[in-house]
């Protein structure tokens, strides 16, 4: 099913209603006179659209949304990003019900959002960067009011899932002498523990989705290193601490402990000419 206008069009984000349905949300350029426009809209559980909305808050403004959420009580968070002037941007939250009413439309601080995820009391948390790079990641109740916010100068998380303590792992691209890194912060925007899931600096991975499945993290992406002929796509099961486990050694897998393997126990018991990778596992036998 394709949707959309003899206009550019783009949807960024999609989640599925109690109804069997969906909420899509994005921008075009096909209505009001200016140039993005942010774009909303409910289908059936057939693709059949139910309703939509098209809005624009100043026609030199180019506005899209990033993200659509469900939160508990049934109705939709839209997040999207605000072109104020040049490359500074606002993160704009709209609120909706599920018959396509607008509840609320806040706001807010200079950024961008990356990632966002609806939290299990009612609330949402939001990763990205602002205009000078620096990242953060923050908590908003429902009405668009601050709760908390964890600064990350320089650099920034891309992805985020929330863990079934009610704290939330993040993860960060990786580049050339820059690897691969993982944070929890606690449900109060704490921070628990960091680690680098590829140490490598001459390698680099992309973490493209991230979620929970019984208990474990689940992230999928792409890499160009490794071995890669180009560009691979790459899955990676971890526990909820990042550790994607040890092919050897009984020890318990700690990254605030064992980091000189990214969590293999000191007592890796790999074969006669094997090693333990930074993935943990023995290789080279």
């Amino acid at each position: 099913q394709t949707y959309g206008s003899p206009y550019p069009d783009a949807l960024g984000g999609m989640v599925r209603t109690p109804d069997g349905g969906y909420v899509l949300a994005g921008g075009t350029e096909a209505k009001l006179g200016s140039k993005d426009n942010m774009w909303i809209f409910k289908t059936d559980p057939e693709g059949a659209v139910e309703w939509e909305h098209v809005l624009n808050w100043g026609a030199d403004r180019r506005h899209a949304y990033k993200e659509v959420l469900l939160l508990p009580d049934d109705t939709l968070m839209a997040i999207a990003r605000s072109q104020e002037s040049g490359y500074h941007y606002r993160i704009r939250f709209v609120h909706f019900d599920l018959e396509g009413n607008l509840l609320s439309d806040h706001l807010t601080d200079n950024g961008d959002c990356s990632a966002a995820v609806a939290t299990a009391d009612g609330a949402f948390v939001v990763t990205g960067r602002n205009t000078y790079g620096d990242g953060y990641v923050r908590k908003y109740d429902e009405d668009g009011v601050l709760l908390w916010n964890y600064a990350t100068p320089g650099s920034w998380f891309s992805e985020l899932v929330e863990v079934p303590d009610g704290g939330f792992v993040l993860t960060r691209a990786g580049s050339p002498g820059n690897g691969m890194k993982m944070a929890k912060l606690g449900a109060d925007g704490a921070l628990l523990w960091h680690r680098a899931l590829v140490s490598d600096d001459e390698e680099w991975a992309v973490v493209s989705d991230l979620i929970v499945h019984d208990d474990r993290l689940v992230m999928v992406g792409f890499t160009d290193s490794f071995g890669a002929i180009l560009r691979d796509g790459w899955l990676l099961q971890t526990d909820l601490l990042g550790n994607p486990g040890c092919e050897c050694g009984d020890g318990v897998c700690d990254p605030l402990v064992h980091e000189d393997c990214n969590g293999c126990p000191e007592d890796c018991a790999c074969a006669d000419g094997e090693t333990c990778s930074v993935l943990g596992v023995c290789e080279g036998g």
